[in-house]
């Protein structure tokens, strides 16, 4: 047995006071509608300065001081060299420490003509008492680097000194003076001359002759240089 049943589908309705448009409704729409454009610009305002403060603050940190040229001078230092001025503040930089190449030389000393120098340590050393002139000899891997020519005042001097200097330059209180490599022919002598560094001091010329041509080993001997009187 069949039973046809109509079931009848009820739908949900809504209050009326919810369907039904009011004054109220109209003038609160009025409202919506004329104050959501002011409220979409103001939200927009202050997302863009939001974007603004930030870029700025990037771009604060991120930027470089402008930079600044400087003057072209330049400072001697002790050891010869020259710096220049550098950085934001045009200072000087610093000068390159100097190091004693000499401090771990061996020391010669001689009473008689009251002196002493430092030499290198591979270096050895042998004196020789002429007639008129003291010698000190230099030697390194048996081969004579440099001699020291001790002249009293009275005498002619070295063949060096003949010579028209190259320069003079002061270590410890003491003027040296370099005269350059050049020959001679003096009394039925002729030869040549090696470059040598010298200095006068208690009537004796003191001449520190290069065979080696070695000047940088030569102004670090001489630059030891001290006499005791």
């Amino acid at each position: 047995m069949e039973e046809n049943i109509d079931q009848e589908v009820s739908k949900p309705k809504l209050p009326k006071s919810l369907t039904t448009v009011t004054t109220f409704s109209k003038i609160l729409a009025m409202i919506f509608f004329i104050a959501l454009p002011f409220l979409g610009f103001y939200l927009g305002m202050k997302y863009k300065e939001g974007i603004t403060v930030k870029t700025d603050s990037i771009n604060s940190t991120t930027s470089k001081p402008s930079s600044k040229a400087c003057t072209q001078e330049a400072k001697q230092c002790s050891d010869g060299s020259y710096v220049s001025r550098t950085g934001p503040n045009c200072e000087f930089s610093p000068c390159p420490t100097a190091t004693d190449e000499t401090a771990s030389w061996k020391t010669y000393t001689n009473k008689k003509y009251s002196y002493s120098f430092k030499y290198p340590k591979e270096y050895t050393i042998r004196e020789e008492d002429a007639s008129t002139v003291f010698y000190v000899w230099l030697s390194k891997d048996k081969n004579d680097n440099f001699r020291l020519d001790i002249i009293p005042s009275n005498n002619s001097g070295s063949f060096a000194s003949r010579l028209k200097p190259t320069r003079k330059f002061p270590y410890n209180d003491i003027i040296w003076t370099e005269y350059p490599k050049s020959s001679y022919s003096d009394a039925g002598m002729s030869g040549d001359t090696p470059i040598t560094l010298e200095t006068l001091k208690n009537g004796f010329y003191f001449s520190l002759i290069l065979f080696k041509d070695d000047l940088i080993t030569a102004e670090k001997i001489v630059s030891t240089f001290k006499f005791t009187k």
